[in-house]
């Protein structure tokens, strides 16, 4: 059988990382062509539809976070008993993550469809918003715990260094939501015309195979060791590192979602195209930041691991290498942005008032591309580490700065404030984290070290 783990403990450091992350990026790629297909047949319906799409998105980024983080806690501990080679608490771990995350997920998911409308009406859409939004918020909601499942699942094959059966599957998944999307949008074939429900639907079918597929692979032995129901027990240890880990992750990640419902409400006093724009644009910038999602899974891992086996110096060089890297990566990306920024607002709408906004939210944050991607690395490298609570202090202050800022600039500036404002939070939480890396204090946040003081 083809060896499904990888040891990111020795070699060459930066092929280490890159052999997580390039597959994971490959992943995001895939995932952004989706997002772009995604929003294309969307905007095809009307600014309105897009509208409702990015209020909705707002409040899925919050409720998925409360479990988001113990998804993330799962893929760290598991990277640091891969690398202490305890397969026993690696394998309780999994166990404990199943238990939470399924809970976590289905009551989300019931309390989402009871509370829908109300929820929207605190982020103030339009009247002729609401009801689009309601309906696709809803249908998201019900396909929730496919999402935690496929995104929990693929976490820990990164953990154990695999990066390219989550691709795969990505690579599957986002084709058969991609065919799906205009098929039961505009009612093609002997389907019904859903209108912006059919992107939900699409969506919620493609996550349910993949994260179909991947428990079929945990249980038949195909994640490197075999896995059977015998295995879902608890260990109160293992519990307590999780939610250790878990907890401020799950606050790390609302944050950010808090903050996105803030802006959108800061946004929203500048018009339904400025809404569109936002959404269109933000949805852009979450695709290519993928690159440096991509690059922070493979930190992740890396410094999960080599934190279980004590490798600390590895860990530091690493670290700042990749850094540099995703500088280099970034200002290429935001040399592109800039200069192409009107045709990809074009992509999706051509109402004159959404291509304006558009271009000016992607042309002012295009400056900023170099701080957000060193902010993604700072992030993955003190999450890998154990280190949840820095990770979560850094995401307090960067959305309690966008906000502040956008509040004061948006006075004065209009909606470009509340943009100069969020790649102002970038730039002071990115040089905050990277002194606090240098610190070293996160090398007494492992979960193996706090156990076996190794």
């Amino acid at each position: 059988m083809k060896k499904v783990t990888q040891d990111l403990t020795e070699g060459n450091v930066v092929k280490k990382v890159f052999s997580v992350a390039l597959p994971m990026m490959a992943g995001n790629l895939f995932q952004m062509v989706y997002n772009l297909a995604d929003t294309f047949w969307v905007g095809k319906i009307g600014k309105e539809a897009i509208a409702a799409v990015s209020f909705s998105f707002v409040l899925v980024f919050i409720l998925i976070s409360l479990a988001g983080g113990l998804g993330g806690a799962t893929s760290i501990m598991t990277a640091q008993y891969f690398g202490a080679r305890d397969q026993k608490r690696l394998k309780m771990t999994i166990s404990i993550a199943l238990w939470f995350v399924g809970g976590i997920a289905l009551i989300l998911s019931m309390s989402a469809l009871l509370f829908s409308k109300r929820l929207l009406l605190l982020l103030h859409p339009a009247p002729n918003v609401l009801p689009l939004a309601n309906t696709y918020f809803r249908i998201i909601m019900g396909g929730v715990p496919f999402m935690f499942l496929f995104f929990i699942l693929s976490g820990i094959l990164r953990g154990l260094g695999n990066g390219v059966v989550p691709m795969k599957v990505g690579l599957v998944t986002n084709l058969i939501n991609i065919v799906l999307d205009p098929i039961l949008i505009f009612g093609f074939f002997f389907f019904p015309k859903f209108g912006v429900s059919g992107a939900a639907y699409a969506t919620v079918f493609s996550r349910f195979l993949g994260a179909a597929y991947l428990v079929y692979r945990l249980f038949s032995g195909k994640f490197g060791f075999r896995f059977t129901l015998g295995d879902l027990r608890a260990d109160l240890e293992i519990i307590k590192h999780l939610l250790r880990i878990g907890i401020p992750s799950s606050f790390t990640q609302l944050f950010v979602s808090l903050g996105r419902s803030v802006l959108i409400r800061i946004v929203a006093q500048f018009g339904t195209a400025t809404v569109a724009a936002y959404g269109i644009g933000g949805r852009l910038d979450s695709a290519f930041f993928m690159i440096f999602m991509g690059l922070g899974s493979g930190v992740s891992a890396f410094v999960g691991q080599n934190i279980g086996r004590g490798r600390h110096d590895r860990v530091k060089t690493g670290v700042i290498k990749i850094g540099f890297i995703t500088i280099i990566i970034s200002t290429a990306l935001a040399i592109f942005v800039f200069f192409t920024a009107k045709y990809l607002i074009l992509i999706f709408n051509t109402d004159p008032e959404v291509v304006k906004e558009g271009i000016i939210y992607l042309r002012t944050l295009a400056f900023f591309y170099m701080f957000i991607g060193f902010q993604f690395m700072m992030g993955s490298a003190f999450q890998g580490a154990g280190d949840a609570m820095t990770t979560m202090f850094l995401s307090g202050t960067s959305v309690a700065l966008r906000i502040l800022f956008a509040l004061i600039l948006s006075k004065y500036m209009g909606a470009q404030g509340v943009w100069l404002g969020l790649g102002l939070s970038w730039t002071i939480t990115s040089t905050i984290g990277f002194a606090l890396f240098l610190s070293e204090r996160w090398k007494r946040k492992g979960v193996i070290r706090e156990r076996y003081g190794t």
